[in-house]
């Protein structure tokens, strides 16, 4: 949610969708209301798995193309209100089924196939902003 002085957070949120398209992710953010779309975004050559806010960005983590491979590290974060893309670090350990989700200063990335027989299912990586480093645990 984007959130101007003298506003509520409550009257600023918003209904994120995503839809992985071939070579791009798109993103639809939708008015207050649900009612139409404010604002659609393509993050080019990135084919990502899930999509979560953080700290008024949006956090792209996974992709789709990996799959074939042991799995993605990419993390990405994207300034909706200026549809800039960064890269945080690769995560430590890839993941096939990458997951997310965020407090106000931490991103908590961690796998979801419950049927892998891999250990590195149980392990979780924390990116904490204030600090600019990332654990795993």
């Amino acid at each position: 949610s984007t959130k101007a002085k003298g506003q509520s957070a409550e009257s600023q949120e918003r209904l994120a969708s995503f839809c992985p398209l071939t070579n791009a992710t798109k993103v639809v953010i939708l008015n207050p209301e649900c009612s139409k779309e404010e604002l659609e975004l393509r993050l080019p050559k990135r084919e990502c798995t899930n999509v979560f806010a953080f700290q008024d960005k949006l956090v792209f983590i996974g992709d789709y193309q990996s799959k074939k491979e042991s799995g993605s590290r990419r993390v990405d974060l994207m300034d909706i209100s200026t549809g800039q893309v960064s890269s945080l670090p690769d995560t430590i350990k890839a993941r096939l089924f990458p997951d997310g989700v965020a407090t106000e200063n931490e991103i908590f990335v961690y796998e979801t196939d419950v049927l892998s027989k891999s250990p590195d299912r149980f392990s979780k990586e924390v990116y904490e902003a204030a600090l600019g480093r990332r654990v795993i645990f």
